[in-house]
């Protein structure tokens, strides 16, 4: 599992490399003491629907993850820190990713993963079930789609993780239904709205 495109583009970036290797550990350190902490105490585990789901985090961390030290590092590097200490990427000027794809075969951990920095974090975690999302009744599935971002917003911070999503966003050169077309640009619309 990497962080980045399949074609090879690489969106992360390593803030141990440019701030120092200890600036994890600081920060941890400074988050278990208790002097700052951005993060929520629980996350809420109500949802609308079972395929938009408030998932609440299995009892597994980073420690419960084997084979993907890197892969952890860099996602608590890029989600995180954000989201525990946003006051100093604020005083650094360092915009936080809005987003981060996870890819890889079945069983490689994204999920794992996702609901591992979830529990670390506290943050709110919703699950979308990619092929469940599409619905055949028109601005069905756009609507779903948005009640999820909202539910997000109102629990803030929040993590989307959807799963598949490649049977609701593939390329725009592979799209061919009207609904397909619709959730992609509604999902892009959604996506470029994060905070």
């Amino acid at each position: 599992t990497m962080t980045g495109t399949p074609q090879g583009g690489d969106f992360s970036y390593n803030l141990g490399r440019l701030f120092g290797e200890g600036l994890l550990e600081m920060l941890d350190r400074l988050s278990r003491e208790g002097e700052t902490s951005a993060a929520p105490s629980a996350p809420n585990a109500s949802s609308p629907q079972p395929s938009l789901r408030a998932a609440p985090p299995r009892p597994a961390g980073y420690d419960h993850i084997g084979g993907l030290d890197k892969e952890i590092q860099r996602i608590r590097e890029m989600v995180e820190l954000p989201l525990r200490h946003p006051r100093i990427f604020e005083r650094l000027g360092i915009a936080p990713p809005k987003g981060v794809l996870l890819y890889g075969t079945p069983g490689s951990g994204k999920t794992l993963i996702a609901r591992a920095v979830a529990r670390e974090t506290g943050a709110h975690f919703i699950v979308i079930n990619g092929p469940e999302i599409i619905d055949k009744l028109y601005g069905q599935s756009e609507s779903a789609l948005r009640r999820v971002f909202e539910e997000a917003r109102a629990n803030a911070p929040s993590i989307v993780f959807i799963d598949e999503i490649d049977a609701i966003a593939p390329k725009r050169s592979q799209v061919q239904g009207e609904v397909e077309k619709r959730v992609v640009a509604q999902l892009l619309t959604l996506l470029d709205g994060l905070e």
